[in-house]
């Protein structure tokens, strides 16, 4: 039991330092162009939804999961799939830039 809690920890802390890396990344790839790119996030998790919202990026997030409910604002957003699967035509119709998800939320796709 425990073994799997540490496993959804290195999970999040993983998830949540490659958000970061890209975000910062891309960001700074597109300064030295001189290309402003706006980002639209779609998260396939909850946790990755309030991963962005604590990386600042919360205004690039334009799509999320069902049952994704922190920050309040996350509730406004657009909801992609829930647990039976994704609405790809949906997630397409937003036009992302960057989808996040994680391994046990690509199970059912």
């Amino acid at each position: 039991m425990i073994r799997k809690q540490l496993r959804c920890l290195w999970a999040f802390f993983g998830a949540s330092v490659t958000l970061l890396w890209l975000f910062c990344h891309s960001a700074a790839l597109a300064a030295d162009a001189g290309v402003h790119k706006h980002h639209r996030i779609v998260t396939l998790a909850p946790h990755l939804a309030e991963v962005v919202f604590a990386a600042g990026a919360g205004e690039h997030l334009i799509g999320v999961i069902s049952g994704t409910d922190y920050p309040l604002a996350a509730t406004n957003i657009a909801v992609v799939g829930g647990v039976h699967g994704i609405d790809f035509e949906k997630l397409v119709m937003l036009e992302p830039t960057m989808v996040l998800g994680w391994e046990l939320s690509l199970i059912h796709i």
